[in-house]
């Protein structure tokens, strides 16, 4: 695998870029960062890569450097994100900005990003939150600590329990249940159970019990 490439920028266009190493060129798809270190054709350029294997291709991915590589990683490994929407996310929003957003369940900030929905963007939360704040040590970068505040128009919902609710949705899905079957679940659960059992309507766990036994 190609884990880095040093060589000349031979030419750049819309999506992809082509550095010149040794005599052989290869085609990389860079990140916004790495963008901004081009200055002109010729230039020496030094830089972290992504080797992307598929059947039927291979695709490189460029980055500045080895953390924001990792970034990019760390975002692949949920659910619905592929290479091009890791890049994406890496290149719309700066480190920083991008751990903050997960590590305080900013679903707005992260539907920000071109190819994102809420989705998308709760499951990044979901997946992730506990990740990020390893992640923001090694960049040096500065993260809310707080619980997620995932968005919801579930009726039954109350204020404090939305970041719960999500969650158990998310699960069900995990676990093969279409996505209106379970915000539908999760929300007649929810308004059935508030007043009997309100402490389960804080805990993830026993809201999903509840959840599965009334499929």
């Amino acid at each position: 695998m190609i884990g880095a490439l040093n060589g000349k920028v031979a030419a750049i266009g819309a999506d992809s870029m082509i550095l010149d190493v040794g005599g052989v060129g290869y085609e990389v798809a860079p990140s916004a960062r790495v963008r901004t270190m081009i200055t002109r054709s010729g230039q020496e350029l030094s830089i972290s890569i992504y080797t992307d294997v598929r059947e039927n291709a291979i695709a490189l991915y460029g980055f500045a450097e080895a953390s924001e590589r990792e970034l990019f990683l760390l975002l692949k490994k949920v659910k619905g994100v592929g290479a091009k929407l890791a890049l994406a996310i890496v290149s719309q929003l700066e480190p920083e900005v991008l751990l903050s957003a997960i590590g305080a369940g900013d679903i707005s900030a992260l539907k920000g990003v071109s190819g994102v929905g809420k989705k998308t963007a709760e499951r990044l939360i979901v997946e992730l939150r506990e990740k990020v704040s390893e992640m923001a040590r090694e960049i040096g970068a500065s993260i809310p600590t707080g619980p997620a505040k995932l968005e919801t128009t579930m009726p039954g919902v109350t204020a404090g329990a939305p970041s719960v609710a999500g969650d158990v949705v998310l699960a069900l899905e995990k676990l093969g249940f279409p996505g209106e079957r379970a915000r539908s679940v999760v929300a007649s659960t929810i308004k059935s159970q508030a007043d009997a059992q309100p402490a389960a309507m804080k805990d993830a766990g026993e809201l999903l019990k509840l959840a599965l036994a009334n499929l």
